[in-house]
């Protein structure tokens, strides 16, 4: 992978957890060595790996899938998007498990993902099942479902965004390189001559605090928490379970095992005779197609 690629991989807007981002760095390092490493699972397709009714985010969130993602631990929200489609379209599924273990990721999809949750929450129900990690933008997308539960060691909050500014300018100095920037307005360009400068640091806090804004008021609607208390908390801290269940972000705390067990559906059971007119222009609208009934 070229230096440009992880640049760009490592800069824009985040809603991850600090510690993830050494992590994501490291493992864009190592995936241009790894990328000749046989996959054993090509050509097996996701959907005849995975349990009807549960899905799983289990990552670092990004918005759209790509060749490294099972290298370095990437999971694509479009992935996610559409395994969710898949499950409240499925008449054998009553509801649905999204099993989370991921600190966050990009917020270019995520938000999206969170807005798709809570729209198809209106048809089926979705319950986030966190295993150790639910943080930032993963976090994001869980406050948007019914109920969250989560084992009693996991990791959940740290409602919030950051972006990070990398100044080339000194390295592009030392090799000789000098650029003038030439735009149309004083805000077009700002950093495309490699340079962080106050004005360019002034505009990307307010495009951040409009991010974060936007996080705070989501997981207020979503868990039904007054604005207040969610601004309280949200200043990227994260918290174990027990706290997160004092301060209204989760609603249970349980082994994540027991709870996708008691959520899927028994494998005598009936499914009903069909969506009704509602859901069905409903799934006509979020773009799933209604299968017909298993046995």
């Amino acid at each position: 992978m070229s230096s440009g690629a992880l640049h760009a991989a490592l800069t824009g807007t985040w809603a991850v957890s600090p510690s993830a981002r050494a992590a994501v760095r490291a493992a864009l390092r190592r995936a241009e060595q790894m990328a000749a490493v046989p996959n054993p699972n090509a050509g097996i397709a996701e959907a005849d790996r995975r349990t009807p009714g549960v899905v799983r985010m289990v990552g670092i969130m990004t918005k759209y899938s790509s060749w490294c993602d099972d290298i370095v631990g990437f999971i694509a929200c479009e992935t996610i998007a559409d395994q969710l489609r898949a499950d409240v379209a499925d008449q054998g599924v009553e509801r649905v498990k999204l099993v989370i273990d991921s600190p966050g990721g990009t917020i270019a999809g995520s938000t999206e993902l969170a807005e798709l949750v809570a729209l198809l929450g209106r048809v089926k129900p979705i319950d986030a099942v966190v295993s150790d990690t639910c943080c930032s933008s993963a976090y994001y997308v869980a406050s948007q479902c019914a109920s969250i539960s989560a084992n009693a060691h996991a990791t959940i909050g740290s409602i919030g965004i950051y972006a990070v500014l990398l100044d080339t300018s000194a390295a592009d100095a030392e090799a000789g390189l000098s650029f003038t920037l030439v735009s149309s307005g004083e805000a077009k360009g700002l950093g495309a001559d490699g340079r962080v400068t106050p004005e360019l640091v002034a505009k990307v806090s307010e495009s951040v605090i409009a991010h974060a804004d936007l996080f705070a008021a989501a997981v207020a609607r979503g868990r039904k928490l007054k604005p207040r208390t969610v601004r309280a908390l949200a200043d990227g801290s994260d918290f174990i379970a027990a706290d997160a269940l004092a301060y209204g972000l989760i609603d249970r705390i349980e082994l994540a095992d027991t709870s996708i067990v008691r959520g899927v559906g028994s494998p005598g059971a009936k499914p009903s005779a069909g969506p009704s007119a509602d859901s069905r222009s409903f799934l006509q609208l979020i773009g799933a197609k209604a299968p017909t009934a298993r046995s």
